[in-house]
């Protein structure tokens, strides 16, 4: 038998529900903009997190989590154009 041939009973279940949903989901949310007290990076949108007393952005709070991996001091120091090689270069002016 195919799906397509069955009554919509047979394939189809409903039921009210409620979905709680967060102020800061709504349109035109706004919140008081807190500053991290590891990097000083503004947080929004109540995404802070409290660790040890201090508040603390995702990156700070969890730095296992970060898309990126900050350099040492002996990459910097092995090479002070660290990155410089994949990142994008100005145009150049006499060109």
């Amino acid at each position: 038998m195919l799906i397509a041939s069955l009554p919509d009973e047979d394939l189809f279940h409903e039921e009210w529900v409620a979905v709680p949903i967060h102020s800061r989901e709504m349109p035109g949310y706004k919140s008081a903009r807190i500053t991290c007290a590891q990097c000083g990076e503004g947080i929004n949108y109540d995404r802070e997190y409290l660790r040890d007393g201090r508040t603390l952005c995702q990156g700070c709070a969890f730095p296992e989590a970060r898309y990126y991996r900050p350099l040492t001091e002996a990459e910097l120091s092995n090479n002070s154009k660290a990155g410089a090689e994949t990142s994008p270069q100005p145009a150049c002016e006499h060109c």
